[in-house]
């Protein structure tokens, strides 16, 4: 398994590299842009030991040669990708080969009986290694005199790609959520907003104010008439029914306690509309705190229908508005229905008085 996923490392290593033009084969790679390492090795009569890299790959050949037949080692380093992190891995694989001339052949065994050839030229000092390219292309690396040290060198430079890459990555996925996180919070300010809105709209706490001290004014009419018809019976009749009637009274300024127990009833409505706006007030300046801050760091990720200050301050502005309506209305109402009240009371009062100068 080891000799076979060399092989298909070696076909990415030729992508992006070489004086040849074309794209790596089957197994991926990058444009050719690479070029044959240099160095410190090389080789002597009867060993050879090149360098060379490619835009994703550092590639290290070392022979020995014994006549026109060659055995030796070729070692390479792939820049790929693994769980979307950029990373290099090494791996080397033995191989055997011929050099005739000028010609070069290494033969790597992908085990199994499956044998990959590599061919190649010596130009003067330099080898050139040919490798399958994509859609049926050769793309050939350069390498030149170099050992262990060179290729070490290379691999620091594919690590040090590698790290570019996951920190370019790393910066990228930032600002991605960094951009949900300034749109999330653009989100949530419009809902503030809309909840201000909803709360005003909803707001109902003096909507029956109006209705019940026209009852109460009405009840307050007909504890004055009963007390009339009771001032009407003194010396006219006897104490049981003028003390009756003057009961009669007192039941009316009962009704008005009643509708007066009814307006307090609309202050703790108009209170609840006030807890309510109040509420929804203070989470809208929460996220609008928020959103301005994003404004001043991220302006580009706010989305263009986010809330602006001068619709937050308007709704805001209408909000405080409607509460203090809302109190001044009810604080009037209870003030007339006291008096209404205090008025029925008197009235009942009265007429108790004429029951007990009747003898009751």
């Amino acid at each position: 398994m080891r000799m076979a996923a060399l092989s298909a490392v070696v076909a990415l290593a030729a992508a992006g590299c070489g004086s040849s033009s074309g794209d790596a084969g089957s197994s991926g790679g990058g444009d050719a842009s690479g070029s044959g390492g240099s160095g410190s090795g090389g080789s002597t009569a009867n060993s050879g030991s090149f360098v060379g890299t490619a835009s994703n790959a550092a590639i290290l050949v070392q022979w020995t040669r014994n006549g026109n037949q060659l055995t030796g080692e070729l070692q390479q380093a792939l820049l790929g990708s693994s769980d979307d992190q950029a990373q290099v891995s090494s791996q080397s694989q033995a191989f055997t080969g011929t050099i005739s001339g000028s010609s070069v052949t290494l033969s790597l065994n992908q085990g199994l009986g499956s044998v990959t050839n590599l061919t190649g030229t010596m130009d003067g000092s330099e080898l050139d290694l040919s490798y399958p390219g994509q859609n049926g292309g050769v793309i050939t690396i350069p390498m030149q005199p170099g050992g262990p040290a060179d290729f070490n060198a290379d691999l620091t430079h594919l690590q040090g790609q590698a790290d570019q890459a996951n920190n370019e990555a790393a910066q990228a996925e930032a600002a991605h959520q960094r951009a949900n996180q300034v749109s999330s919070d653009a989100q949530a300010a419009g809902l503030a907003l809309e909840t201000v809105q909803s709360a005003i709209q909803n707001a109902s706490g003096t909507s029956s104010v109006a209705g019940d001290l026209q009852q109460m004014q009405k009840d307050v009419g007909q504890t004055q008439t009963d007390l009339q018809h009771v001032l009407g019976e003194e010396g006219n009749t006897d104490s049981a029914t003028l003390c009756g009637d003057a009961d009669t009274v007192s039941g009316d300024a009962d009704t008005v306690q009643g509708d007066y127990d009814t307006i307090q009833g609309d202050q703790d409505s108009t209170g609840g509309d006030a807890t309510n706006i109040t509420a929804s007030i203070k989470q809208l300046q929460q996220d609008q705190t928020v959103l301005d801050a994003d404004r001043a760091s991220d302006p580009a990720d706010v989305p263009a229908d986010a809330p602006t200050d001068a619709q937050i301050s308007a709704a805001i502005k209408d909000a405080q508005g409607k509460i203090g309506g809302e109190n001044g209305t009810i604080g009037g109402a209870l003030s007339q229905a006291r008096g209404m009240l205090n008025t029925a009371n008197g009235y009942a009062s009265k007429a108790q008085a004429a029951c007990s100068a009747a003898g009751g």
